[in-house]
């Protein structure tokens, strides 16, 4: 690593949850203590956030830890250290997203416990494999997005018109698309005739498609009307 300019500045990020892991040795006092001889040892100025009494579980709920990360990215710190890991985060899917923001504003963690160090060869080696582990799990959840819309497309479902937050189809739209469907029109026909009737559609557009009318003839409140 490059010698240290006095404006380098590493994050010491404390943090507790309950009086109990204060009295077990892990008070906001110590860490602060060991972070802060660990970052000053390596040249840095030293600047403290802390969350106490907030659980490791959420990361939302750390607005300490939120807000050195603000720092960390923005290029305002250039290094975080944390005593432990699981002072840090408590799940893989949080560490990972942590990792993830570090490699790729390029600032340096330190992690004491595991004596994880990304300014040494071993250091850099763990946080790219772990990147690589996150990297794979948002290709895994775009898969898996990709998959759904596919299944939704073959059953017909649109979104907001079968699925997700239902807006209401007036009754007179949904008369009309019944009766002209009765009519022995096709889908596509349909459509044409409520875009023509410039008939806005249940989210207010212009265009109707034929998936669309398809949706909604298939839709809860159109057989509600057809058993009533």
């Amino acid at each position: 690593m490059s010698t240290l300019t006095k404006q380098e500045i590493a994050i010491v990020y404390v943090r507790v949850s309950s009086a109990r892991q204060a009295a077990e040795g892990l008070s906001l006092e110590a860490q602060e203590r060991t972070l802060t001889a660990s970052a000053e040892g390596a040249g840095y100025s030293v600047s403290l956030f802390s969350d106490n009494g907030k659980s490791g579980k959420s990361l939302k709920a750390r607005s300490g830890l939120q807000a050195a990360l603000v720092e960390l990215n923005s290029g305002r710190a250039q290094a975080l250290y944390v005593a432990r890991l699981d002072r840090l985060a408590r799940s893989v899917s949080d560490l990972l997203g942590i990792v993830d923001q570090a490699i790729k504003n390029n600032w340096r963690l330190v992690l004491l416990d595991l004596g994880v160090d990304t300014a040494t060869p071993h250091g850099r080696l763990v946080l790219s494999m772990l990147g690589s582990v996150a990297e794979f799990e948002r290709g895994l959840i775009s898969e898996r997005q990709k998959d759904v819309h596919a299944e939704r497309r073959s059953r017909g479902d649109v979104w907001g018109v079968t699925k997700g937050n239902l807006p209401e189809t007036s009754q007179e739209v949904r008369a009309l698309v019944s009766d002209l469907a009765s009519k022995g029109l096709s889908l596509r026909a349909i459509a044409q005739e409520l875009t023509d009737r410039k008939i806005p559609t249940t989210r207010g557009g212009v265009a109707w498609y034929a998936s669309t009318v398809r949706a909604l003839l298939n839709s809860p409140s159109m057989n509600l009307e057809k058993t009533a």
